[in-house]
């Protein structure tokens, strides 16, 4: 009951300070700072999946001060790398790995990946939003605890999470609406203009003249 009414009061303070800031992203990168620093623990992350690529994308993370940082290394994660992990989501529960020793020849591709990590152990929950998975979170090397009220904490803080995930959804949402109005309104002086995003390759037409488009199609 001690350990649950200090998990709470760190959730509420780590809200607290959250809100002070203007963005989403701020907001969750301060949400899991804080309660990063304020349990002892090595890295706390956040995992989206990606279900039309069957990945799972680090997309969060907070590392305690000497600790390598991994998000760059953890995009595109194939999900059957770490399907049981989905598994046990699946039951309801979270992943408590206490000694990742035990991984070794079991989960072998997992063992792997969390030692190159130097991950000692690990507790991961399940994101869930109507009642589909739609990634997971997790906390490297947190200290010696009682795991049942970790879990019981991570269930809160997952709630907590999927809120603020769904403000930053309607956030970006907004944003790309209005440039796209912005962008609508400088094509009444050009021919022709595109919107392309140099990293994914994602293309989109925004105004396009019917001459050009006609003479474009006649050459294909």
């Amino acid at each position: 009951m001690k350990s649950i009414k200090k998990y709470e009061t760190i959730i509420n303070e780590a809200l607290r300070s959250a809100l002070e800031y203007d963005t989403p992203e701020g907001q969750i990168n301060e949400f899991i700072s804080f309660f990063g620093k304020h349990i002892g623990s090595d890295r706390i992350y956040i995992f989206e999946d990606d279900e039309e690529h069957h990945v799972t994308n680090n997309t969060y993370e907070w590392c305690a001060e000497g600790i390598t940082p991994q998000i760059e290394h953890l995009q595109g994660v194939n999900m059957e790398v770490i399907d049981w992990w989905y598994d046990t989501f699946d039951e309801g529960k979270s992943v408590i790995i206490s000694d990742v020793e035990e991984l070794k020849g079991v989960h072998q591709v997992s063992y792997n990946m969390l030692k190159y990590q130097n991950v000692c152990k690990v507790v991961v929950s399940p994101l869930r939003h109507k009642g589909q998975i739609r990634g997971f979170f997790g906390v490297d090397n947190p200290p010696a605890v009682d795991y049942n009220a970790l879990t019981m904490f991570l269930d809160m803080i997952g709630t907590m999470l999927i809120s603020l995930l769904k403000i930053r959804n309607t956030f970006q949402k907004e944003q790309y609406n209005a440039s796209m109005s912005s962008y609508s309104a400088l094509s009444e002086i050009y021919l022709c203009m595109h919107l392309i995003d140099i990293k994914t390759g994602k293309y989109e037409q925004i105004k396009n003249a019917k001459h050009i488009e006609k003479e474009c199609e006649e050459f294909d």
